[in-house]
C-alpha cells in the first residue's frame, strides 16, 4: 500500500494533477517495479498480485493506503486491498458506480483509503464510514488515517507541495526531494496504537526501520499537464538506498 500520498488536483496553470507518493512495506516482501500491463501502468505486489497505484493510457487513476490502528493489527481479511486499484483500472464503471459497489463488500478488506478517478475529478472513500466524497480542487494529503487528517507528515507534505507547485520549474527532482524527507516530529494528532516511539519513527515522509526490516520501498511521482501529457516516475529503494528510476511518458488517449 501507499503510506503517504501528497497531491494537487487542478487549481494549477500547468498541471491538472500532481501526485507525490511513498509506498512503505516490509523489505522482504517481493514486488515488481512499475510497467505497462496492456494499457495499465502499475507496480505489482508479488505476494497477492495487486498494486498500490496505477494509471491507464486513457487517464483512469487509482491509489490506496491502509488504515493503521489497533483493530487493523489483529484483523485477518479475506480480500486483498491491492485488487481494488486493479479492479477499477480494468473496469469501465464511473468512479461513483465503482465505489457504490465496493462499499457493499468493503468490510471484507483490511482498512483502506482509496482515491480514484482521473485528472479531471477524483473520488475518495474509506471502509470505516463508507462515505463517497468528490475531492475538491486543491492540495490534499492522505496517509494511514482519513483524507486530510492533520498529521504532521500530511501537513508538511501539503505545505511543501503548495510551495513547490508555485514554481514553474516543478519537476520530478523537487517532488522526489519532498518524498525523501526524513524529518520527524512528535505528533499529538497521530495516535494509532503502536506506541509513542513507533509513532515518532513513522512521522516522516520517508521511513527507515532497519531493526524491523521495514521502510519506504518506492516513491512515485505523476505529473499530468493541462494538455494531457503524463510523466510517471517510480524510484525504487533497497533498505533506504536508491536503486533505480523507472520513467514513462505518454499522452492520455481520448
Amino acid at each position: 500500500m501507499m503510506c503517504v500520498i501528497n497531491f494537487k488536483l487542478k487549481d494549477d496553470p500547468k498541471y491538472k494533477l500532481v501526485i507525490a507518493a511513498n509506498r512503505d512495506e516490509s523489505y522482504n516482501r517481493p514486488a515488481t517495479p512499475a510497467a505497462f500491463h496492456g494499457d495499465i501502468l502499475y507496480g505489482t505486489d508479488e505476494v497477492r498480485g495487486g498494486t498500490w497505484l496505477g494509471i491507464t493510457k486513457t487517464g483512469r487513476i487509482a491509489m490506496i493506503t491502509n488504515v493503521r490502528n489497533l483493530e487493523e493489527m489483529s484483523k485477518n481479511s479475506p480480500l486483498s486491498r491491492g485488487d481494488i486499484v486493479l479492479d477499477f483500472l480494468k473496469s469501465d464503471d464511473t468512479p461513483e458506480d465503482f465505489l457504490m459497489h465496493l462499499r457493499t463488500e468493503s468490510k471484507d478488506y483490511g482498512g483502506f483509503n482509496v482515491l480514484l478517478g482521473d485528472a479531471e475529478s477524483l473520488y475518495y472513500m474509506n471502509n470505516y464510514d463508507n462515505k463517497i466524497e468528490k475531492v475538491t480542487e486543491d492540495i490534499h494529503g492522505l496517509s494511514n488515517a482519513s483524507l486530510d487528517t492533520p498529521w504532521a507528515k500530511v501537513q508538511l507534505g501539503k505545505h511543501t507541495l503548495d510551495t513547490l507547485t508555485g514554481n514553474i520549474e516543478l519537476d520530478k527532482h523537487t517532488l522526489l526531494t519532498l518524498l525523501q524527507s526524513k524529518e520527524k516530529t512528535y505528533d499529538h494528532n497521530q495516535h494509532t496504537g503502536v506506541g509513542e516511539s513507533m509513532e515518532y519513527n513513522l512521522s516522516s515522509q520517508f521511513i527507515e526501520l532497519e531493526e524491523m526490516e521495514y521502510g519506504t520501498r518506492c516513491s512515485t511521482v505523476i505529473l499530468i499537464t493541462q494538455d494531457g501529457n503524463v510523466h510517471f516516475v517510480e524510484r525504487t529503494y533497497d533498505r533506504g538506498k536508491f536503486v533505480f528510476d523507472t520513467e514513462f511518458n505518454f499522452k492520455i488517449e481520448q
